[in-house]
């Protein structure tokens, strides 16, 4: 998508615009005077679809140093859109850093790695590579130019997107001490994104809270019991590397399912469920079903975690709920079939509901 080929640079990624287009080609302040340039634009004359098409973007950061303990960001976004690749440069670092992705306001990394090389697909430190996807420059272990495009994953966020990696430094991880420096990063993020959100938060039912659950019509199939979390998410809000304090949170744990009531926009485009739940609790599997009608696109599946740690535990689970079924509907009633668990419950501790705009 960017490269050289001998003096020649070039980026093969589409910019779409509908009314006009500038190009500037500018210099750093001081920089060396730049001479002579000849350049190459190609264009084609079909207009992008605009209601559905979002303007590319190039999003520069730098750290130096970097914050250890708190993730450098790659990009760090509010709107709806596609996330399509990076390229870093990194002096005096580790390799050994998570790299971590959320979508959409949850607090869970629905992307993570266990080392920084997993997403540039290097182990035992960077090396001079050049592939379509991904690849590296000036490499020496821990130090280089390395990139990385989604361009067959398709990173797609509706309203907001984090991705980036951890900071290691010379109090981390425990029990390496001294081990790693924080080093220095600068990036470019690449996306195509507008500014306004495609999700709409309608509602948020809070379960073991008495006045929310009256106010949502909460119902408990079977046995319930009251339950209680402190505990942490994964990412970095884990408390490993620096301190945090944990999050209360009152719940209900059930063996058979529940019912409640959920507002909605009527223009919505279907509906994202959000739940906490405890990650301790592995593999939990239900139907769904709203207004009596079975969702029978999906059942809602918790996949497979590792085994939990340091109170690591608390995990956001989204479920979509397709337009059919909700479309029009100021309210909608959830009812939720417990199929199995790793525990033989359900677990639910906060209900969002976000509308499809």
């Amino acid at each position: 998508m960017i490269g050289c080929k001998g003096s020649d640079m070039y980026c093969y990624f589409p910019m779409p615009y509908w009314k006009s287009v500038s190009v500037s080609l500018l210099r750093p302040s001081g920089g060396r005077p730049i001479g002579e340039v000849k350049c190459e634009v190609e264009h084609v004359d079909h207009a992008y679809p605009k209601a559905n098409c979002g303007y590319f973007h190039a999003i520069y950061n730098r750290q130096a140093p970097r914050i250890e303990g708190h993730d450098y960001r790659y990009i760090d976004v509010q709107g709806q859109g596609v996330y399509v690749g990076h390229m870093a440069y990194r002096h005096d670092t580790s390799m050994e850093e998570n790299e971590r992705t959320y979508f959409d306001g949850s607090r869970t990394p629905w992307i993570e790695g266990e080392g920084y090389e997993d997403d540039h697909n290097q182990g035992w430190g960077l090396k001079d590579l050049q592939r379509a996807m991904w690849g590296s420059t000036a490499s020496d272990g821990g130090a280089g130019a390395p990139w990385r495009f989604y361009i067959p994953e398709l990173y797609v966020f509706q309203s907001g997107l984090r991705s980036g990696h951890q900071v290691y430094g010379p109090h981390s991880p425990l029990g390496h001490e001294g081990m790693y420096q924080v080093g220095e990063e600068e990036s470019v993020a690449f996306a195509y994104m507008n500014d306004k959100p495609g999700l709409k938060q309608t509602d948020e039912f809070d379960v073991g809270n008495a006045a929310s659950e009256k106010a949502h019509r909460y119902r408990v199939d079977g046995h319930r019991e009251n339950v209680k979390g402190d505990w942490w998410y994964d990412g970095e809000e884990n408390d490993v590397l620096y301190k945090l304090p944990p999050i209360a949170d009152n719940g209900v744990s059930t063996d058979k399912g529940s019912e409640f009531t959920l507002r909605l926009d009527p223009a919505n485009h279907g509906v994202s469920l959000r739940r906490r739940t405890d990650k301790e609790n592995n593999q939990q599997l239900a139907r769904v079903y709203v207004d009596g009608e079975p969702v029978t696109e999906r059942p809602w599946y918790s996949v497979d975690f590792e085994r939990t740690f340091r109170d690591i535990r608390w995990f956001d689970s989204d479920f979509e709920i397709p337009e059919r079924y909700t479309r029009g509907k100021r309210s909608i009633r959830v009812r939720i079939q417990l199929m199995s668990s790793k525990t033989g419950h359900w677990d639910e501790y906060r209900y969002w509901a976000f509308c499809h705009r």
